[in-house]
């Protein structure tokens, strides 16, 4: 019998330790990918919007994320006590490369908001028990 459970959100969390003077704000929306059932035959994608508002001249901003509870932004895993569910997370709709760091450029003379997303998978075939799996990289922003 396949168990289902239900995935929380991955939250990306931010921190703009290099920023305090730039007064910037980041707003970022949870990532829900729904119920998986163990052994999914298809992979489950979801995405997230992120909005960088700065209050100065800040043209290029550079971002890194973190590995989240697997400390490896090249194998993600959400998880459950020790169960773990791998997923990744990209830069792109397509998921064709993975995210650790990527460059913003925008003209903050304007105060206007810089959005992008980040695009997520959980991978297929995954043998997991019931239950609730997070994970929260850290997205930390560096001018």
């Amino acid at each position: 019998m396949m168990k289902a459970f239900r995935l929380l959100v991955v939250a990306i969390l931010a921190a703009v330790p290099g920023l305090a003077s730039a007064a910037c704000t980041v707003t970022i929306t949870a990532m829900a990918f729904g119920t998986y059932q163990a052994d999914q035959l298809t992979p489950m994608d979801a995405s997230s919007d992120v909005v960088i508002l700065c209050e100065r001249n800040n043209e290029n901003i550079f971002l890194t994320m973190t590995g989240g509870a697997s400390n490896n932004s090249a194998a993600r895993a959400m998880v459950n006590g020790a169960e773990r569910l791998s997923y990744q997370l990209y830069p792109d709709a397509a998921r064709t490369s993975v995210v650790t760091s990527f460059a913003v450029t925008a003209d903050k003379n304007r105060r206007e908001s810089t959005n992008f997303s980040v695009f997520g998978r959980v991978f297929a075939n995954q043998n997991v028990g019931a239950g609730n799996y997070s994970d929260s990289p850290v997205l930390t922003l560096l001018p």
